[in-house]
Parts: C-alpha cells; sequence; structure tokens
C-alpha cells in the first residue's frame, strides 16, 4: 500500500513537471517583442466617415471655446430642524421635555456660466443658491471666489449672481445667448454643466422637443426638451447650439431614479436674457393673474401676444 501510494505521488511530480516543460517550450518559440497592431492598422470599413469626423472635430472645437465661460456654483447654509428627542428629565425641571436640536449647515452644488466677463455677471438657476449664506463661484482658471445675488426670480427659476470684484480673468470667457425663437425639433446641442460635481463636463444630444410650458417646474415656462444628459449638478449650466451660443439654461430633469433618463429641461434663452436684463437693472420680474383663457384653438396672434410657445395649444 506505501508502494502504491509512493508510486502515485511519483507519477503526479512527473506529470506537473512535463507540463512545465511543455509551457516553457511553448514560451521560448514565442516571439520576444510581441505587440498589438498600431492604431493606425487600417479596417475593413468601407464606410465615408468624413460627416462624423468633422462633427467629432465640431465638438471638440465647441468644447475647447466654452469651457472657460463655465462655473461651478456651490453654497452653504444654515438649516434650523427645529425640535428633537425628547429629554425626559427636562420635565423634573419644569420644561416641555423638547430639546431645541442646534442649526445645521447644509451644503449644495449646481452649474453656472458667464454672461459678462468684466462685470463679473453669472447665470445660474434660482434653485441653486436659494437660501445660500455663502455663494462659491469657481471659475475655468482654477480660482474661487464669493458670489454676491443680484437678483433672482423663483417663477422663472433663474438667478445672476456676480463675483466679487477684481478677480483674475485670465484665459476666461463669457457665453452669448442665441434666439431660442429659431430652435427647432431635432438641432443638434450640448450640455455643459458639473453634474454629480465633475466639473466641466460635457453631453451630447438633441432638441426633442419645443414649447413644453411650465412642466410643474416653473409658475411661468416655456422649456425645451433634450436628451443631451443632465444629472443634479448641471442645473443652471448651458445648453448650447452648433455655433456654441446658449440656447437654453438646464434647469430640471423627469427621472423615476434620480439620475439622467434622457428626459431633461431647459429655460429658453429668450426668456433668460429678459428675465436677467430685469434682474440687473432691478426691475419688477413677469407677472402672472391667475386667468385662463377657454377657446378651441390658440391663434398665433394670442400665442405671440402670451409669449407661449409654437406647440401650446
Amino acid at each position: 500500500m506505501i508502494y502504491i501510494l509512493k508510486t502515485k505521488f511519483f507519477m503526479k511530480r512527473l506529470l506537473c513537471l512535463s507540463w512545465v516543460c511543455v509551457a516553457s517550450f511553448a514560451w521560448a518559440k514565442s516571439p520576444v517583442n510581441y505587440s498589438l497592431p498600431s492604431a493606425d492598422t487600417p479596417t475593413k470599413l468601407n464606410t465615408d466617415l468624413s460627416y462624423f469626423k468633422k462633427l467629432a472635430e465640431e465638438s471638440k472645437a465647441l468644447a475647447k471655446a466654452s469651457s472657460p465661460a463655465l462655473v461651478f456654483v456651490s453654497i452653504s447654509k444654515e438649516v434650523d430642524f427645529g425640535m428633537g428627542m425628547i429629554d425626559p428629565f427636562d420635565l423634573f425641571r419644569g420644561g416641555r421635555g423638547y430639546r431645541r436640536r442646534p442649526p445645521q449647515k447644509q451644503e449644495g452644488m449646481g452649474s453656472g456660466y458667464f454672461i459678462d466677463l468684466e462685470r463679473g455677471y453669472v447665470l445660474t438657476n434660482n434653485h441653486v443658491i436659494d437660501g445660500a449664506d455663502e455663494i462659491t463661484l469657481k471659475v475655468a482658471n482654477g480660482k474661487s471666489y464669493s458670489g454676491k445675488v443680484v437678483g433672482t426670480d423663483p417663477n422663472t427659476d433663474i438667478a445672476v449672481v456676480q463675483v466679487e470684484e477684481g478677480f483674475d480673468k485670465t484665459g476666461l470667457s463669457s457665453f452669448i445667448l442665441a434666439d431660442s425663437s429659431k430652435v427647432e425639433k431635432g438641432e443638434f446641442v450640448w450640455g455643459m454643466g458639473a453634474p454629480f460635481g465633475l466639473e466641466g463636463s460635457l453631453s451630447f444630444g438633441i432638441i426633442s422637443e419645443i414649447g413644453r410650458g411650465s412642466m410643474a417646474i416653473t409658475t411661468y415656462g416655456d422649456f425645451l426638451q433634450t436628451d443631451a444628459s443632465i444629472n443634479p449638478g448641471n442645473s443652471g449650466g448651458p445648453l448650447i447650439n452648433v455655433e456654441g451660443k446658449v440656447v437654453g439654461m438646464n434647469t430640471a430633469i423627469f427621472s423615476k431614479s434620480g439620475g439622467d433618463m434622457g428626459i431633461g429641461f431647459a429655460v429658453p434663452s429668450n426668456l433668460v436674457r429678459r428675465v436677467a436684463n430685469n434682474l440687473i437693472n432691478g426691475k419688477s420680474q413677469l407677472g402672472y393673474i391667475g386667468v385662463f383663457f377657454h377657446s378651441k384653438e390658440i391663434d398665433d396672434n394670442m400665442r405671440s401676444a402670451l409669449g407661449l410657445g409654437k406647440n401650446v395649444k
């Protein structure tokens, strides 16, 4: 029995040694300086890729030209949570038994963009800075500054913030607001901002629809719908067209998960322009009286007078 066991052990050792010899022989026969095919190796595709290459170059150019106008907006504020847990000993001291929670510091983030670099005007969403005790604006050259609220309009979710005086403008730029009345369904657009705090991010898509109304997002609105990826942190960032002009301000998403589902909404640039001008000049904002018009069909004159989108009927 002992002899048989030793024989089996010897055979196993011999088999392992054989595999090592085979592997060593195979390795010795393989090329010493092997490398994968070069990136310049041509493929078998016969498709004309010139259009896609041109689009890619355009996208890269837009990203390079537009990024210096982006602003990362971060805020902090103290939140009072009111009464906390019951303190039973407080009852014996004649108190009410509740212990008040101390205020806690809450932080938030969003996006913005320069609309007038010389004066330091930055556009963003009202909900990004709402209630903020401190606003910090990090610009594209890596420097951060305190932001001062110029004006806000909750009805359209638009706000104007100004960078403190004397900030370093080196390498920075500003955006031009496009005429959003000329935007059409199917146009290429790029969304810019800081989704989940990832500064300087770029996404690509199309205008899915125009004239979406307030969508229960704001009191007054005429949103552009886009499938360009928009996530938390993109709020207040620009939605730009092929000319590198802003056609809308990224504001909200429709999502069951909290992340992008390809349904984003942007405030059209014409509304942004009108409200921003009013805020900077200290004028009163858009008003509404809570009246609706009952009509079988809204004609072009009524649509123009009410400032409604083309698809509002």
